[in-house]
């Protein structure tokens, strides 16, 4: 019985964990965004660097 709490316990620690984890993420995914919008020649870097890496990836 002990066990199937500490197993519970662990199991709540792990999605709490994985939800901060997501929401720290998607914070950090809103402020670049925001970055990358007001800078156009930042915008236009990580464009072409993307282009790069989708054809790298479509050769392989």
């Amino acid at each position: 019985m002990a066990e199937d709490m500490q197993l519970s316990q662990l199991l709540e620690k792990i999605i709490l964990n994985l939800r901060m984890m997501y929401a720290r993420s998607t914070l950090v995914e809103k402020a670049l965004a925001q970055v990358i919008a007001e800078n156009a020649s930042l915008k236009s870097e990580i464009i072409k660097q993307l282009q790069i890496v989708n054809a790298a990836n479509e050769r392989d």
